[in-house]
């Protein structure tokens, strides 16, 4: 199941990216990355949502005129569920934003 979380939400972020997306695809099919991807881990979560906060941030900044209320709802979901799963980001994903 993490596998396959971390595969439906690496397309999403492909989807999203406004440019990159190869350099992303290799990333997320480096050995290293697969081994957490299909491993019993909370760092898949966070690996892949991770990516997807940076592809909404990178669309937000390059390619979107205005940031709509779906845009600010798609960010605190993603860090709403981040967060439990390492307390330190917390702040530095508000920081970001």
């Amino acid at each position: 199941m993490n596998l396959l979380l971390f595969a439906a939400v690496g397309v999403l972020t492909i989807k999203r990216l406004p440019f990159g997306k190869n350099v992303f695809f290799g990333v997320s099919i480096l050995p290293m990355s697969l081994h957490l991807a299909a491993s019993l881990s909370y760092d898949v979560v966070i690996l892949a949502f991770t990516g997807y906060f940076t592809a909404v941030c990178l669309d937000l900044a390059y390619k979107a005129d205005t940031v709509k209320v779906k845009d600010v709802i798609a960010l605190a979901v993603v860090m709403a569920v981040m967060g439990p799963c390492k307390w330190y980001m917390v702040p530095l994903q508000a920081s970001v934003c």
